[in-house]
């Protein structure tokens, strides 16, 4: 293409491509457009023939304008105390909760936390960005870092008993045993073997009654509801209550138990 055609399709591509993902800290929109006209020139020349016979102009230019934005939106970040900064991160914070949203299975907390933070982590090691070319694919690491952290943390966190929970003399206070891992069984590494391990943990400390063992499967590993299980046992609501109590109780004081919920951390 000559070079009249490729500077003419510039002009006439580049606000379309900014308009469409919503960039704005373009200031001198003819420089911008001479700096993208410049590198589609240099993405040209280090294609193969055939390489460059199979990617259409368009989307040649398309890959100019995101990498010499992504140069803009590197600086404008690092442009501390001036209002571009503030928009920078505006626009920043709009490309990476998504991807947060999408690793976090769409738990929007999850999701928001997570690039709130990242957002804060981007500001903090600005100083590491070696390609400011790549610095979103950069960000955009960082944040699903967040979430996965996020969710270990929040898988963790239903596995552990603490010292309280396991101190307490009160059987109805039982109910931090009813936050391990046998809600997020399905959630660690070697699931079948936690489960599994677990289950026969239970029906070893609770051997006295097989009714304290199906609520406590029923309602934690099956997740059933009460009125399911009640139905299944011919029992009343509030009798499920008092068995789950007991049941909680005994495995607090469990030592098979314990050492399998050990097992299934490690």
């Amino acid at each position: 293409m000559e070079i009249e055609q490729l500077q003419k399709l510039c002009h006439q591509l580049v606000p379309q491509i900014l308009a469409q993902r919503g960039w704005a800290l373009v200031q001198n929109q003819v420089a911008f457009i001479t700096e993208v006209l410049t590198e589609t020139q240099a993405r040209q020349v280090h294609m193969a023939p055939a390489q460059r016979s199979r990617r259409p102009v368009e989307k040649i230019i398309e890959d100019a304008v995101v990498n010499r934005y992504s140069h803009l939106l590197y600086a404008a970040c690092a442009d501390n105390g001036a209002p571009r900064q503030c928009q920078a991160f505006e626009e920043l914070h709009r490309y990476l909760y998504p991807i947060a949203l999408y690793r976090a299975k769409h738990d929007q907390q999850i999701a928001e936390e997570s690039a709130q933070e990242a957002l804060v982590s981007v500001w903090q090691n600005l100083g590491q960005v070696k390609d400011p070319g790549s610095f979103p694919r950069w960000a955009g690491v960082i944040v699903t870092n967040c979430v996965n952290h996020k969710l270990a943390n929040l898988s963790r966190q239903r596995w552990e008993i603490s010292e309280t929970d396991l101190q307490r003399d009160d059987p109805e206070e039982g109910e931090g045993v009813g936050r391990l891992a046998l809600t997020a069984a399905d959630e660690v590494k070697s699931t079948n073997d936690a489960r599994i391990g677990l289950e026969i943990a239970i029906r070893k400390c609770l051997r006295r009654s097989w009714q304290q063992q199906a609520v406590i499967i029923s309602l934690f590993f099956e997740q059933k509801s009460f009125k399911e299980i009640a139905d299944e046992l011919g029992q009343k609501i509030a009798n499920l209550h008092l068995l789950k109590t007991r049941a909680l109780a005994r495995l607090r004081k469990c030592q098979d138990f314990l050492a399998a919920i050990e097992g299934a951390l490690g």
